[in-house]
C-alpha cells in the first residue's frame, strides 16, 4: 500500500486502468481475395474497459518522535494498523487517483477483391474478348469508443489545531482517470483489378504470284525475272481489360474518446482542544501579491556593498483552510551569488489567515550585495543581473512554502559611470598634454562629499611603473606618487561632468617608449562596516575602484628637418618601438641620418612650420611610411593611405623619390581605389593649356622624359567622312594609347576624349602622363615581427633597396672606383651627402644617429625581453649592405630591360641611338663613373664581376630563338639595339676607371658569369633572368621570396589605358571625394591638438 519513491513517501489506493478495445485478427488471411472472388470484410474490434474507482485513504499525523522535523501518520478506519514515519527531506504523498480508461480498439482492414477473369482471345474468325470486371473490396472492421476513466477517491486526514503546520509535509493526487483515447475503424478493401483482355491474332492469306529483279533492284535492267508468292498479313487487335470492381464500405460511426473520471474530495478534520473540530476541503496555500524593492541608499540603484530591502508586503491565503495559529513562520531573501539575506532580521507572516484574505507583513526583510570578488579587465563596465527570491520557512518542520513568490530580476550596478577618456596615443616630449574624460551620475540622488548621501565619488589618473614619463601639474598625492585626483564636491542626478588633467611629458623620456597610465573611477564605501567594505586594491582606500581604464601612450621625439637626411620615416601610434630602433640601429650602419615624422602626434602630413605638404621636402630621397592601421584621434582607424593623396606621391615618385609601405594590411579594399589613382592622377586639364598637332605628340612627351613631371597634353580629333564623331574619338584614343606603349614602354598614360559641341572638329584627345614604370612605390603586407638589436635581414634589404636608385649606384661604385665628381649643377637630384671620400663611407660619414635615450641595444632588449643579436663587426655589416645594394641594382635594371624590350613592334619604331636614353637606370649607372678617378682593381671583385654579369645576362641573347634573332636578324629588333648600346657604354665605363689590361680581365670575367647565370635561368621553372635574381636575394636574406606579399608598383601592369569619355570624370569625382576626406581629417586633427597639446 506503501512506498518510498525519489523524495516521496507514497501511500496509494489508485484504481486500476481499464483493458483497451482488442480484436485477434486471422494473420493468415491474404490481403488480396483469390481471382473473381469478392473480398472478405473487416471484423469489429472488442469494447474497451472502464477504469476502476479509487478507494479511501484515512490518516492522522502527528510530530515524529523518532526525527525532529519528520511526521508520524497513522493509518485510521480503511488503512487502520499501518504507520509511516516521514523523514523530515521527505513528503508524504496520498495517492488516491482513479484508474484510467482503455483505449478504443482498431477494426480490421477489409480484403481486396480478386482480380477479374482474362477475356477470350481472338481468332481468325472472332475479335478478341475484353477481360472480366475484378471483385468487390470487403467492408471496414469497426473500431469501439474509448473506456471512460474512474472516479479519484476519498482522503481522510486527521490533525491537531497546534500541528496544522505538517500539512505542507503531506500532498495528494484525488483527480479521476483519463478516459481512454477513442479507437479507429479499419481501412475498407479496394476494388479487385479487372481482367486482362484477349490476345491479338494474325494471320496470312495467299494472293498470288509475283515477280522481281534477280539482283534485287527496284528497276530491272537485266530482263532477268524471279517469280515468289505472294501474301496479305490480317490482324484483330487484343481486348481491353476489364473495369476494377468496388471498393468496400466505411463504418459512418464517430467513434469518441472516453470520459475523465470524477475528482476525489479531501477532508482535513483539525481537532481543537476545546472540542470543536473543524472540517476543511483543503490545506492552505499562502502567496505574495504585492511588495516594494528599494535599495538602502534609495538612489534608484543596486549597488555592491549596500542593501536592498524587500518591504511593504501583502500575503494572501489563496488554500481551503486557515495557515497554522501557533506557527510563526520567518520570510528571508533566499541567499543567492549576489545577495547575503540578514537571517537574523526576518519578517514574520501574521498566524491564522484565513482562505481568501489578505494581510500586509509587518517589517521588512534585507540582504547585503556582495562586493566584487576580483577586478574586472580595463574598460569594462560592471553589470549584474540576479534574481531576487523571498523564502517562507514553516517552523516545526523547517519547510519552504511552496510558490510563495515570483523571483523578481534585479540589475546590480554603480550610481556612477565612466566614459572612456579622451587622450592622444602619441605625445611629444616636453609637451603639456591634456587627458579628458566624462563622468556621468545615472543615480537620482546627488554624489560628492558635500551631497545628500555624503559619499565622496570621482576619478584617479596615475601613472604606473617608475619611469616617471608624467609630471602631474596637480598632484593630489599623499606619498607623493604621480597621479591627480579629482572629487568634485557634487555631482548631481543624471549630470555628466567633464574633468581634464594636464600631464608635462618629461624632456629626458626615453623616445618611442611607452607610457602608461591608470584611470580609476573611485566611490566611497555606502556604509561604515569595515568588515563589508570591498578587498579589491585602490589607489586611493578607503575609496573603492570600481572601474578603470589602461592609457598606453607613445613618446614621441620631435620632428626637426635636417636637409642631409637620407630618409624621412613616418610611423603612427601602432608602431613598435622595437621597430623604430631597429630603423635607427640601420641608420649607424648606412652612416646616415633620418628624420621622423608621427602621424598620430601631427594628425595629418601638412608641416607644421610650412604649412604645405611635408613630403614635398624629401623629394629625390627615400620615404618610410608605416601602412598599418592605428587609432585616429577617436575617431575609428585609419592608416596612412587614407590621409595622404596619391598624386602627390605619383609627382614625387616620378621625380626620383623611392616610396616604401611596410606593414601595410593585406586586403584592405580602400588600398586598391589608392594605387588607382596612383598609377593614373586624373587632373582637371588646365584653362591655359594649349592643343599641339598630334603628329608631335610622342616627340614632344619624349623630350619632357627626363623632367619627370606628369604633363597633360590635349591634342584636337579632325573629322573622318562617313563616320561619326563619337566613333572618330574612340578610335583615335585607342590608337594614341597603342603608339604611347610602342614608343615609351617605361611610362604609363591614360588617353580620354571629350566630345566637341563644334561640327568643325570631332572632338578632343586628352593625354596624361600616369606612374612612370621606373618609379619606386612598394606596400610590404604583414607586420615586422623580428625584436632583435636590428631589423631582420629581409627588412633590411627592403630598406635598403629603397634607397633612391642614384644612391645606390654612387655606392656600389664608391667601393670600385675613383672619386666620383659631382652631379652637374643644377640637377635637382644631386645627393651631395652620398659623395665618395678617401674612406669610401657607406652614405655621410657625419650623419651617425645617436640616440639621447642611450644604446639602441639596450633599449631594444628591455622592450622586447630578448637578448641582443649576436656581434656583428663592421665590415661584415658594409659587405651586407654592399651585397643587397648590388642586388637591388641588378632587380630593377633587369626590370627596365625586361619591360623596354617585352612585346616590342618589328621593326621597332624607337630610332637605335634612342634605346639606351629610355632605359635610363641602366644609362645612368653605366655613365656615373665615365668620369671617375683611374682606381686600382680591389683584391675582392667578385661583386663586381657579379653585378655587371648580371647586367650583361639580360640583354644577351637565351636559346637559339633569340641567337638567331640577335645575331642573325638584329636589324630593328630592339633588343638587339640595346645590346650594342649597353656593350659599347659598358666598354667605355671599364677603361675610364681601370687601366686597359685590368678592364680586359673584368670583361673576361664577366661574360664567364654571365654565361653562369644563363645556365641558371635554364633551371628555374620561369626561364627567367628576373627568377635568379629574386633567388639571390632570398638566399641574402634567409627567406622564400615567393612566400611574402608585396606590392610593387613597378612591378603592376604597366600598359596605357585608353578610357570612355565619362572614365575621367568618375575618377576625377572619386579623387575629389579622397581629398574632402584627408582635408576633414586635417581639420579635426588640427583642432583637436589645438584643445589638448600645449608646447
Amino acid at each position: 500500500m506503501s512506498m518510498p519513491l525519489d523524495d516521496r513517501i507514497l501511500i496509494g489506493v489508485d484504481g486500476k486502468a481499464g483493458q483497451p478495445g482488442t480484436q485477434f485478427y486471422d494473420t493468415t488471411r491474404d490481403t488480396v481475395a483469390p481471382p473473381g472472388r469478392n473480398g472478405e470484410h473487416g471484423r469489429s474490434a472488442s469494447a474497451a474497459t472502464t477504469g476502476t474507482n479509487a478507494s479511501t485513504v484515512s490518516i492522522e499525523i502527528t510530530p515524529s518522535r523518532l526525527e525532529p522535523g519528520g511526521i508520524h501518520a497513522v493509518g485510521t478506519t480503511t488503512c487502520a494498523g499501518s504507520e509511516w514515519e516521514v523523514s523530515a527531506d521527505k513528503t508524504l504523498f496520498l495517492s488516491a487517483r482513479g484508474g484510467d480508461g482503455g483505449a478504443g480498439g482498431r477494426g480490421e482492414d477489409g480484403q481486396m477483391g480478386g482480380a477479374g477473369i482474362k477475356g477470350e482471345n481472338a481468332s481468325e474468325y472472332a475479335e478478341a474478348q475484353a477481360g472480366g470486371p475484378g471483385a468487390n473490396g470487403g467492408d471496414a472492421g469497426y473500431g469501439t469508443d474509448g473506456g471512460n476513466g474512474g472516479n479519484g477517491g476519498v482522503v481522510f486526514i486527521e490533525v491537531a489545531e497546534q500541528d496544522t503546520n505538517l500539512l505542507l509535509g503531506v500532498d495528494w493526487d484525488i483527480s479521476g482517470g483519463m478516459g481512454g483515447a477513442s479507437g479507429v475503424h479499419g481501412n475498407r478493401g479496394q476494388g479487385g483489378q479487372g481482367g486482362e483482355g484477349g490476345d491479338q491474332f494474325t494471320w496470312q492469306v495467299y494472293d498470288g504470284i509475283g515477280y522481281s529483279c534477280c539482283g534485287g533492284a527496284k528497276v530491272c535492267t537485266c530482263s532477268k525475272f524471279v517469280q515468289t508468292n505472294k501474301y496479305i498479313s490480317y490482324t484483330r487487335p487484343a481486348g481491353p481489360p476489364g473495369p476494377y470492381g468496388m471498393w468496400g464500405s466505411l463504418p459512418s460511426t464517430d467513434l469518441k474518446p472516453g470520459s475523465n473520471g470524477a475528482q476525489g474530495s479531501v477532508h482535513i478534520k483539525v481537532k481543537s482542544s476545546n472540542g470543536m473540530d473543524s472540517i476543511y476541503h483543503g490545506k492552505y496555500f499562502l502567496k505574495i501579491t504585492s511588495f516594494e524593492i528599494v535599495d538602502a541608499g534609495n538612489d534608484g540603484i543596486f549597488e555592491p556593498g549596500e542593501h536592498i530591502i524587500v518591504r511593504n508586503i501583502c500575503v494572501q491565503n489563496i488554500g481551503g483552510m486557515p495557515s497554522p495559529a501557533h506557527a510563526r513562520i520567518p520570510v528571508l531573501i533566499r541567499n543567492t551569488a549576489w545577495f547575503d539575506p540578514l537571517i537574523d532580521e526576518p519578517a514574520y507572516l501574521p498566524n491564522s489567515i484565513f482562505p481568501g484574505e489578505t494581510v500586509s507583513i509587518r517589517g521588512e526583510v534585507r540582504a547585503f550585495i556582495r562586493q566584487e570578488g576580483q577586478v574586472r579587465p580595463p574598460g569594462v563596465i560592471f553589470q549584474a543581473v540576479d534574481q531576487l527570491d523571498l523564502v517562507a520557512t514553516m517552523p516545526g518542520i523547517n519547510r519552504v512554502l511552496p510558490e510563495f513568490f515570483q523571483p523578481v530580476a534585479i540589475s546590480i550596478g554603480y550610481p556612477l559611470e565612466l566614459e572612456a577618456p579622451s587622450y592622444l596615443s602619441s605625445v611629444q616630449r616636453g609637451n603639456d598634454v591634456t587627458f579628458s574624460w566624462m563622468l556621468r551620475n545615472i543615480s537620482n540622488k546627488p554624489y560628492g562629499i558635500k551631497g545628500a548621501l555624503r559619499r565622496a565619488g570621482g576619478t584617479c589618473l596615475s601613472e604606473i611603473g617608475d619611469n616617471q614619463i608624467f609630471k602631474f601639474t596637480e598632484n593630489d598625492s599623499k606619498d607623493n606618487r604621480p597621479r591627480g585626483i579629482d572629487l568634485p564636491d557634487i555631482i548631481a542626478p543624471g549630470a555628466v561632468l567633464m574633468i581634464a588633467q594636464t600631464l608635462k611629458v618629461s624632456d629626458r623620456a626615453d623616445q618611442y617608449s611607452i607610457g602608461a597610465l591608470t584611470l580609476e573611477l573611485l566611490l566611497s564605501e555606502p556604509g561604515d562596516r569595515a568588515d563589508w567594505f570591498s578587498t579589491l586594491p585602490s589607489p586611493c582606500p578607503p575609496l573603492r575602484s570600481i572601474m578603470t581604464y589602461s592609457l598606453e601612450v607613445q613618446i614621441s621625439a620631435k620632428y626637426s628637418y635636417n636637409p642631409s637626411s637620407a630618409f624621412l620615416i613616418v610611423v603612427n601610434s601602432g608602431t613598435k618601438p622595437e621597430t623604430i630602433h631597429q630603423l635607427y640601429r640601420l641608420m649607424g650602419d648606412l652612416k646616415t641620418s633620418a628624420d621622423v615624422w608621427n602621424l598620430s602626434v601631427y594628425g595629418s602630413f601638412i608641416s607644421p612650420t610650412t604649412g604645405r605638404c611635408l613630403l614635398l621636402d624629401y623629394i629625390g630621397k627615400t620615404i618610410v611610411i608605416f601602412g598599418n592601421p592605428f587609432e585616429y584621434f577617436r575617431q575609428g582607424m585609419r592608416s596612412a593611405f587614407g590621409l595622404i593623396d596619391p598624386f602627390v606621391v605619383a609627382h614625387l615618385a616620378a621625380a626620383g623619390t623611392n616610396f616604401l609601405f611596410p606593414e601595410t594590411v593585406s586586403g584592405d579594399a580602400s588600398l586598391s581605389s589608392w594605387f588607382s589613382h596612383l598609377y593614373f592622377p586624373t587632373y582637371v586639364v588646365a584653362p591655359e593649356t594649349q592643343a599641339i598637332d598630334r603628329k608631335i605628340l610622342i616627340p614632344t612627351i619624349n623630350c619632357e622624359q627626363r623632367n619627370r613631371n606628369l604633363d597633360t597634353h590635349i591634342f584636337i580629333a579632325k573629322t573622318q567622312l562617313l563616320k561619326k564623331n563619337k566613333a572618330v574619338l574612340v578610335d583615335e584614343t585607342k590608337r594614341t594609347a597603342k603608339s604611347l606603349d610602342e614608343y615609351l614602354p617605361l611610362h604609363r598614360f591614360s588617353v580620354s576624349p571629350v566630345t566637341s559641341i563644334s561640327k568643325k572638329i570631332a572632338g578632343t584627345v586628352i593625354v596624361r602622363q600616369g606612374l612612370p614604370r621606373y618609379a619606386r612605390v612598394a606596400a610590404a603586407y604583414g607586420y615586422w615581427h623580428d625584436f632583435g638589436d636590428r631589423l631582420s635581414d629581409l627588412n633590411t634589404f627592403m630598406m635598403i633597396a629603397s634607397l633612391p636608385f642614384k644612391t645606390r649606384v654612387k655606392i656600389f661604385w664608391n667601393r670600385f672606383s675613383g672619386n666620383i665628381p659631382p652631379d652637374p649643377a643644377g640637377d635637382m637630384y644631386d645627393v651631395s651627402v652620398f659623395e665618395s671620400t678617401t674612406n669610401k663611407p657607406i652614405l655621410n660619414p657625419s650623419g651617425v644617429v645617436e640616440l639621447d635615450s642611450g644604446d639602441v641595444s639596450a633599449i631594444t632588449r628591455e622592450k622586447s625581453g630578448k637578448k641582443a643579436d649576436t656581434p656583428i663587426s663592421r665590415a661584415q655589416i658594409d659587405e651586407k649592405i654592399y651585397k643587397a645594394v648590388a642586388l637591388s641594382l641588378n632587380y630593377e635594371m633587369e626590370q627596365e630591360i625586361s619591360r623596354f624590350c617585352a612585346e616590342a613592334p618589328w621593326p621597332d619604331p624607337i630610332p637605335e641611338n634612342n634605346c639606351l636614353y629610355q632605359v635610363s637606370k641602366v644609362d645612368y649607372f653605366l655613365t656615373v663613373a665615365v668620369n671617375a678617378s683611374k682606381a686600382e682593381l680591389p683584391s675582392d671583385f667578385q661583386l663586381l664581376v657579379e653585378t655587371l654579369g648580371c647586367l650583361v645576362a639580360g640583354i644577351e641573347p637565351v636559346g637559339a630563338g633569340q641567337y638567331i634573332g640577335q645575331k642573325m636578324v638584329s636589324y630593328g629588333k630592339r633588343r638587339s639595339h640595346l645590346r650594342l648600346q649597353i656593350f659599347a657604354k659598358l666598354d667605355v665605363t671599364l677603361r675610364s676607371v681601370y687601366a686597359e689590361k685590368v678592364a680586359a680581365k673584368i670583361k673576361r670575367k664577366l661574360m664567364r658569369e654571365s654565361d653562369k647565370l644563363k645556365n641558371d635561368m635554364g633551371k628555374t621553372e620561369e626561364k627567367t633572368l628576373m627568377k635568379v635574381i629574386m633567388n639571390k636575394c632570398g638566399a641574402l636574406t634567409n627567406e622564400n621570396f615567393a612566400s611574402h606579399q608585396f606590392l610593387d608598383a613597378s612591378a603592376a601592369e604597366g600598359k596605357s589605358e585608353a578610357w570612355a569619355e565619362q572614365e575621367a570624370a568618375t575618377r576625377m569625382t572619386n579623387h575629389a571625394e579622397l581629398l574632402t576626406k584627408i582635408r576633414m581629417d586635417e581639420l579635426y586633427s588640427r583642432e583637436i591638438l589645438e584643445k589638448m597639446v600645449r608646447m
